[in-house]
């Protein structure tokens, strides 16, 4: 009898928080190659705290008790279509061209949404929920307006990038982005601009309120063959660091959280890649250059010259994106490796990574800081210019 009683309360005690856990709905329509993983940490640990939740998202299924996954797909890629040219090189546009490539991206993100079957989708999401969760970093969420039974339901939007108009637009709050003193985040502006550049930014800012006017919304509302209308948003966490963004006044409902990407503990590498690391006497440099094949056969060359000049150092070279990755037969100070997840946090924990070589997406920024590891950056689309011109100040 006792020791059925003693059972009884430590079942009780392991079922306590999912009894007072929240039901939660998350709604990730970002495209399969833009990174929608960097959600997972802050779900997973959710689910720790025994919240339920319920995930729609290009993903793949985590399989992680608590979390019931809903794929979606979506794989409309703005940058094959914009930024690789007929001969499968790179495309380089002026800032207004790029602010137009940014609203396209959210307009296919939009698109692949409108095309989900709904009568199946309503199925599998047909609980009662008590918060909705989406990645903002787009500003708009299409894959929400698929339920509007929801629309009571208060939501938390997440945003992986800088705070933008569009978003202070959804949280209805008063725009104290001063285009005078702030950089469009798009642009190629120093943070100290001239009078000249002030101008230019002005008309970056008043370029993307007439953009989001004339094309974006005609076009949602096209798509939702009604007028579109955004979710009314009660918070934001706003994964950005103070290094990558600028001084300004922040809404409220608008918290920084940077890193939120970023899991609290790295996990081992496989034994091949640390005995690589390890017998590297002095240090590694990791390189994550997805788009270098597009720098018209330079960018390869470079990276062959710089493995062959230093040679007391190893490369870790990220080549999931690359096409014709020979080069580490050619060097035994080179290794290659498909990086998934957040296997490129594990990398950067290691206390021998030297140098980390990237395009300077926001993500990977923030896993270089978090690890204190130097960054060397090669910018080539939208916001990556803004923010080099952040590091560089």
């Amino acid at each position: 009898m006792k020791a059925f009683a003693a059972l009884l309360v430590l079942l009780i005690c392991n079922n306590w928080q999912q009894l007072h856990g929240a039901r939660i709905l998350c709604l990730i329509a970002t495209p399969e190659h833009n990174n929608p993983s960097w959600t997972q940490p802050f779900f997973e640990a959710l689910a720790e705290r025994g919240h339920l939740l319920t995930v729609v998202s290009t993903l793949a299924d985590p399989s992680i008790p608590g979390i019931t996954h809903i794929p979606v797909s979506n794989d409309y890629d703005v940058i094959k279509k914009h930024y690789v040219n007929e001969m499968g090189y790179y495309n380089n546009y002026w800032d207004i061209k790029q602010v137009l490539i940014w609203y396209e991206a959210l307009l296919g993100t939009c698109q692949s949404a409108a095309e989900i079957d709904l009568v199946k989708m309503l199925e599998k999401v047909k609980h009662k929920y008590d918060l909705i969760i989406y990645d903002a970093t787009y500003s708009m969420e299409c894959l929400l307006s698929k339920f509007p039974k929801f629309r009571k339901v208060p939501v938390l939007a997440l945003s992986g990038g800088k705070l933008t108009t569009d978003l202070m637009h959804l949280v209805q709050a008063e725009n104290t982005i001063n285009p005078a003193t702030i950089p469009h985040f798009i642009s190629h502006l120093p943070r100290e601009m001239s009078h000249w550049q002030r101008i230019q930014n002005h008309v970056m800012y008043l370029t993307e309120s007439f953009i989001r006017w004339a094309v974006v919304k005609p076009v949602l509302n096209g798509i939702h063959k009604h007028e579109y209308a955004s979710p009314e948003v009660q918070l934001v966490l706003l994964n950005t660091h103070p290094v990558l963004d600028h001084v300004q006044n922040i809404p409220p409902n608008v918290i920084e959280v940077g890193g939120l990407h970023i899991r609290a503990e790295s996990e081992p590498l496989s034994f091949s890649t640390q005995e690589f690391l390890e017998r590297s006497s002095e240090g590694i440099i990791y390189i994550n250059l997805p788009h270098i094949d597009l720098m018209y056969g330079v960018g390869l060359r470079a990276i062959e010259n710089m493995v062959r000049e230093y040679r007391q150092f190893g490369f870790l070279w990220n080549v999931n994106n690359v096409k014709d990755p020979t080069l580490s037969k050619s060097f035994h100070n080179l290794r290659t490796i498909n990086v998934r997840d957040n296997m490129q946090q594990n990398i950067l924990a290691q206390s021998n990574i030297k140098a980390f070589l990237t395009h300077g997406d926001n993500f990977g920024l923030q896993d270089a800081i978090y690890n204190a590891v130097p960054v060397i950056v090669l910018p080539l689309l939208m916001d990556q210019f803004n923010v080099r011109m952040q590091l560089k100040n």
